[in-house]
């Protein structure tokens, strides 16, 4: 999921971003840097578990990047929540793409966004084969 670019620019603003001045050729989309606390809240089995707080380093339309001292598997989830600029939050369901240790107890977590949540879901559905089965019959047909 890439978040639209009136998404990313309001999101952006909120934070005071900067663009990235590094180079990132191998990047399907602009980072920005920036250094602000979020909470995120690790996705297990469908339920929500423990929220956490981490340092976000950088984000862009399509994921976002931060350091915490516990390591994350490639593919879990979690949501977070991140403000807008006009008030209010909005939550985001992310996967992990990488975890790399930076040091003692110090990880960096790189994920994607997965979708926009709508207000109130309290149960985040795994993937479930079957479903995902009948959408693409549906959609090939």
């Amino acid at each position: 999921m890439k978040l639209s670019a009136e998404q990313f620019a309001e999101l952006a603003a909120t934070f005071n971003a900067k663009e990235s001045p590094i180079e990132h050729d191998r990047r399907r989309a602009a980072r920005m840097d920036l250094r602000a606390n979020v909470k995120i809240t690790p996705v297990h089995a469908g339920r929500r578990l423990s929220p956490t707080h981490v340092m976000v380093s950088d984000f862009s339309a399509r994921g976002i990047a931060f350091i915490q001292s516990d390591s994350m598997i490639k593919g879990e989830q979690f949501v977070t929540e991140l403000p807008r600029n006009g008030g209010g939050n909005v939550e985001l369901l992310c996967t992990v793409m990488h975890c790399r240790s930076i040091g003692h107890n110090v990880f960096t977590i790189g994920a994607e966004f997965t979708c926009v949540l709508p207000p109130g879901v309290k149960h985040i559905p795994e993937d479930d084969k079957r479903e995902m089965n009948r959408i693409r019959k549906t959609l090939l047909s």
